[in-house]
């Protein structure tokens, strides 16, 4: 079985000792080392494979934006009959830090139940601006539509999941269908979404604890990429997970995300876990609550982009 080259920073690590604890694993290694980063294996999945190191957008300044695709190993024969939703992951990390390879784990356990999941990198502030890293979402997100059906995927029937720092742009992909944010890199391409799973998510870019550090005082462009400015009655459903006791980023927001969605009668979840982590589904391997959101956002992706 072929190996994954993985690579985890080593805030995450911990996660990644005991993955193959997960009883759903196959017996395929990932391992990988690069800079500060260290090694890192785990279980990949049976019958999962990955394309990687994917130039998504090649006319991009930083070399390091790539994405990598998980994807179920199906069956050859009829395309339509064996076309299967997509996801997007979108990593965390304050913005400033991260790669594609974050979310491996989650991505390949997701692909293992029928998905093909694209892992995407981004520009990273404070070296690019804000504006970039949502850029380049969309562009990833251009990318997947155009190439889907080489993985049996589906381009009609895409989901973003991310965590923190991600989760904020999960939601800005799911508010800003058809917006200037849109560009012209689509080249007519429709640039929804249809399901949405944000984690840990602290959207209100104009709270105080952001404001001034990520925007310097610049209300303007706080609002300019606040997920609140494009939220809209037009967006897909969105699932918001969040730990009680995240010290990072209160469930509070994700309280407030939702109040504001029911006010616009998008279809809404949120499920509260009772932990004190803030990255629950990234941090340690024996935490239930890290399958649970796993599986959580798998149930809540089936009853969306799996409904006939």
């Amino acid at each position: 079985m072929r190996a994954l080259n993985v690579i985890l920073y080593s805030c995450i690590v911990p996660l990644l000792c005991a993955c193959a604890a997960n009883p759903e694993s196959g017996s395929g290694k990932c391992a990988g080392r690069a800079g500060n980063q260290i090694l890192v294996t785990f279980d990949k999945p049976g019958k999962v494979n990955l394309d990687e190191g994917i130039r998504y957008y090649p006319e991009c300044p930083d070399p390091d934006v790539k994405l990598d695709v998980y994807y179920p190993d199906l069956p050859w024969g009829n395309y339509e009959k064996c076309k299967v939703p997509c996801l997007i992951a979108i990593h965390g990390g304050g913005w400033s830090m991260g790669n594609e390879k974050k979310f491996a784990m989650m991505a390949a356990y997701m692909a293992s139940k029928g998905y093909v999941v694209a892992c995407i990198s981004y520009r990273l502030w404070p070296e690019y601006d804000w504006d970039c890293a949502l850029f380049d979402a969309k562009r990833a997100l251009a990318w997947l539509k155009k190439n889907a059906s080489r993985y049996f995927g589906d381009p009609e029937k895409i989901g973003v999941v991310g965590g923190s720092s991600g989760g904020v742009m999960s939601v800005q992909l799911a508010a800003t269908t058809g917006t200037f944010w849109s560009s012209d890199f689509f080249e007519g391409i429709d640039d929804s979404v249809q399901a949405c799973v944000a984690m840990a998510a602290g959207c209100d870019m104009t709270n105080p604890r952001r404001f001034g550090k990520m925007f310097g005082n610049d209300h303007k462009k706080a609002a300019r990429y606040s997920p609140y400015t494009y939220l809209n009655p037009s967006m897909p459903p969105v699932l918001l997970l969040h730990a009680k006791n995240d010290p990072a980023v209160t469930s509070n927001e994700s309280r407030m995300m939702k109040s504001a969605l029911d006010k616009l009668g998008v279809k809404c979840e949120a499920v509260y876990y009772d932990s004190n982590d803030h990255a629950f589904w990234n941090v340690k391997p024996n935490d239930p609550f890290r399958l649970r959101s796993w599986n959580d956002a798998v149930a809540f992706f089936d009853k969306i982009l799996k409904k006939k």
